[in-house]
Order: structure tokens, then sequence, then C-alpha cells
């Protein structure tokens, strides 16, 4: 008898394994080339974002070489204005923190900020330093530049003075080459790593499963949006100091484009879901048709739709904020903290309804800063 109740019952769970796994809405089932889509963003989005990239980056470098060979107010302008272009380039590529990118540390050595003055004028004056090493993060890369070349004094011509007259000006001049230069040597690698090769092996790994490109992606798209969330906005809001503004903790604080560059991130983030190219039409499979032919839904409705919506919202929301941030946190607190809350909604979508709608799991851990 016990051993026909155990068939019996091995019976019941054998159909409901067969009937849970074949359901319209399982990743595994849907008419859908995931391969398809993922060549699509490597060839016609990853590849063209790191190509501007690199092209800015080229023009950066160029600059700050004529700036060392004559240090002047009209160089010091040209190269504060390409340096800006640059950071708006790399809001763009930052997304892409996969394969190359992730092997070279990119994020980590392109953008950890709030920058340390303190490091960045230790290492200056000795002349001794290794910006490979992870101690050298907060003292290097966008951030660092936005001081250097913002942040000196109160004016360009003060500016400049520490770059002719001031003491270790030479070191200074040598340390801006060496930051520019790092930024051209890790664009140029991962550029080329995707150009010879990586694309194939990017398209291949088509599964859902950690370690798959669509992981990867669909974890780099949750985690730059926390990225603005978190560092960009909420921390100089005072989100995690009992709402006790911190405004140089804002990114390109010296510079003051901390707004324009926050927007730019979301603004990139929604072109991602839809594989906008930089510079061109929707076309292609995307994260946002991959949603559609799975049949999710939120509340009754597609749950790529009300994603593009919320993204919308916050995107709006965020525009409104004055620049600079810095400024903005202390004196409109409520501005900014109506922008946060918009962008913190769209993150429950894209982090939690998303990933399980795709049978992908969220890796990364939650990060208080780049």
């Amino acid at each position: 008898m016990r051993q026909k109740i155990s068939a019996f019952l091995a019976i019941i769970l054998s159909g409901l394994i067969l009937t849970s796994g074949c359901g319209k809405d399982s990743p595994n089932k849907v008419n859908f080339d995931r391969k398809v889509m993922l060549e699509n963003y490597a060839n016609n989005i990853i590849i063209p974002t790191y190509q501007n990239l690199k092209s800015k980056t080229d023009s950066l470098k160029t600059a700050v070489d004529s700036f060392t060979v004559n240090p002047s107010l009209n160089e010091l302008d040209v190269l504060q204005n390409i340096f800006l272009n640059v950071y708006r380039a790399w809001q763009l590529a930052e997304v892409y923190e996969l394969g190359p990118a992730k092997d070279v540390l990119l994020r980590s050595s392109f953008n950890t900020f709030p920058t340390d003055t303190t490091l960045i004028g230790s290492n200056l004056r000795s002349g001794s330093y290794n910006l490979e090493t992870a101690s050298n993060f907060k003292a290097k890369g966008f951030p660092a530049l936005d001081f250097l070349l913002f942040g000196l004094a109160a004016s360009d011509a003060a500016i400049l003075d520490f770059y002719t007259t001031e003491t270790s000006a030479a070191n200074r001049l040598t340390y801006l080459t060496d930051i520019i230069g790092e930024i051209k040597t890790k664009t140029d690698g991962v550029l080329n790593f995707w150009q010879n090769g990586y694309v194939e092996t990017f398209k291949s790994a088509d599964g859902t499963d950690v370690g798959s490109s669509t992981s990867y992606l669909v974890n780099e798209f949750s985690y730059t949006w926390e990225l603005t969330k978190n560092p960009r906005i909420g921390i100089p809001l005072g989100k995690k100091s009992l709402e006790i503004p911190l405004p140089k903790k804002t990114e390109a604080y010296y510079s003051g484009i901390s707004v324009e560059l926050a927007v730019l991130n979301l603004q990139n983030i929604r072109r991602v879901f839809i594989a906008e190219p930089i510079n061109g039409t929707v076309q292609g499979l995307s994260l946002k048709t991959y949603l559609d032919e799975l049949g999710a839904e939120h509340n009754g409705q597609p749950l790529s739709d009300t994603i593009l919506t919320q993204f919308d919202l916050a995107i709006a929301k965020t525009e409104l904020v004055p620049n600079p941030l810095s400024d903005a946190v202390a004196n409109n607190t409520t501005v900014v903290n109506v922008a946060y809350i918009e962008i913190q909604k769209a993150m429950v979508l894209i982090k939690n309804d998303m990933p399980s709608a795709m049978g992908v799991l969220i890796t990364y851990q939650d990060s208080d800063g780049d």
C-alpha cells in the first residue's frame, strides 16, 4: 500500500514539475533569440559607445599634451571643455562594466568619487605613485581631473598658477598626463577587445544563468541605475546620513555639472533598455522586446511600458533639479527628494520585476559609491 501511495505521489509531483516548466512565461520556452539580442547590443550599441569614448579621450590626450607644452589660460579653457565632454561620454559607457571592462575594473578606475584631494596632493608632491593600485582609485580618473582642472582655486587664472609658478607645478602637469594616459590606455584596450573577438564570446553565452551575457547585462543595467539613485543623488541628499546633506559627495563637485551627468546616465539606461544607439534609431532585439515576448506584466499592464513610463518620470523630475547638485541638496531639498523617490520607484521594477520575468539572478551587492 505504501509503495502505491509513493508511486501516486511521484506521478502527481512529476505532473506539477512539467506544468510549471511549460508555461508561456518561462524564459527558456519563448520564441526569442537572445543571441541575436546580444549581437545587436554588441555591434550596434556597445562598440559605438566605446568608439565615442575613445574619440573624445583621444582629444583629451591631445589637449593635455598641448597644455603641458604651453600652459596658458586659452589652453586651460580648451582642456577643461574637452574634459567635460569626455566625462559626459563616460556616462554612456559606464553601464557596460562587463567582459573586458570588468577585467580592468573600468568603473573603479575611471569614476570613484568623491576624489581624495589629500591623496592626490601626496602623490604629486612625492612624484612616486602607482595609479594601477586599488589604493589610488580615489586619486585618479574623472573625479581627480575634475578637481585638478576646476578645484585648485576660485578662478582659472589662479588655477593656471598651480601649473606654472606654484610649488610642484611640474609634478602636477605630470600627474595630469598620467591620469589621462591611463584613461586612454584602458579605453583603447577595452574597445580593441570588443572589436577583436569578444563579440563572439559575448553573444555565445546566451543563457540566463549566472555568468551568461544576459545576466551580466541585466545586472549592470540595474546596478548603474542604482548608482545614480545612491552615490549620485541619495548620498549627497543625506539618505545615508540621517537626512544630513553631504554636498561634497556629489559627482563632478568642482565643475558643478553633477545634475547634468545624472540626467545623462538615466537617459542612457533608458536608451539601453530599448537598444537605442547613441547616434541612431532603435533597431533589433532589446531587453524591452525580450520582456514583451515573455508577456511580462505589472498590475495588468506590460512591464516594459511600466518601466519606460517610470524612467520618463524619473528623468523629468531629475531635470528639474538645478545645477550644481551640491547647492541643490542644501537649498532645494524637496525638488531633489522628489527626483530621488521617482528614481527609487524605477529601481524596484528593474531590480526585482524585470530579472524575475527573465529568470535572471541579481548577483551584485548594493553599493554606497562608485
